[in-house]
């Protein structure tokens, strides 16, 4: 029990809490955004990420987005239940699957994006410089490995 004390207010566990929180942060951030567009966030992440592409395969989809590849499956068959993207397979493969936005889609990127970005550009340019952004996404992607 006290070894379990004694790394409660360390650097790495205060490094984690804080990651957590600004995760919920932004997961609010979107949920607000999403909601005004009756979707789920995970459904305007997708339309984000496919945003100003000419599409991609589910597996990119699934690698770009803020999902697991069978969510990313689920949530492209919703989007396009609602008509805002469209699944096809080309000619040569039975396995691969092309996800693009419609015309509705490319809409609801449009209509959603801004404020997506504006919200976001909230949460860290009050608090943090320009250089002080760089520097944690430095930070972020070497811990990360990207």
């Amino acid at each position: 029990r006290m070894m379990a004390k004694r790394f409660r207010n360390t650097v790495p566990i205060s490094i984690v809490r804080n990651v957590f929180r600004l995760h919920r942060v932004l997961f609010e951030q979107g949920a607000k955004i999403a909601s005004q567009h009756d979707l789920l966030t995970s459904e305007l992440d997708v339309v984000h990420t496919l945003g100003n592409t000419e599409g991609m395969r589910m597996g990119e989809l699934a690698a770009r987005s803020l999902t697991s590849p069978p969510n990313a499956t689920r949530i492209t068959k919703n989007l396009e239940a609602r008509g805002l993207v469209t699944r096809t397979r080309p000619a040569e493969s039975d396995r691969v699957v092309i996800v693009r936005l419609t015309r509705a889609g490319e809409k609801l990127f449009e209509d959603s994006y801004q404020a997506s970005y504006d919200a976001v550009r909230e949460v860290f340019d009050g608090p943090l410089s320009e250089k002080q952004q760089d520097q944690l996404l430095a930070l972020m992607k070497k811990v990360t490995g990207e």
